[in-house]
């Protein structure tokens, strides 16, 4: 009898009350966007990370050459 009632409530939950059809796949187009949103800002991010390591190590080598340019310009 406990199985029956919680079946039966759990089947009304899901058909949400004739609305399912309407409510489902809405709950469905958010996760999507909320997953294309992360997918994206986390290559943003890996992006810009990796161009931040590659300014520093090359910031060194155009360090040294602007002080050579400005020591042959003296």
């Amino acid at each position: 009898m406990y199985y029956a009632i919680l079946g039966e409530l759990g089947m009304d939950y899901f058909s949400m009350g004739g609305y399912a059809a309407y409510v489902w796949p809405s709950y469905g187009l958010a996760v999507l966007i909320l997953l294309g949103i992360l997918i994206n800002s986390w290559s943003i991010t890996r992006r810009c990370e990796a161009d931040l390591i590659y300014m520093h190590q090359n910031r060194s080598n155009v360090e040294l050459a602007s002080v050579a340019n400005a020591e042959k310009i003296r």
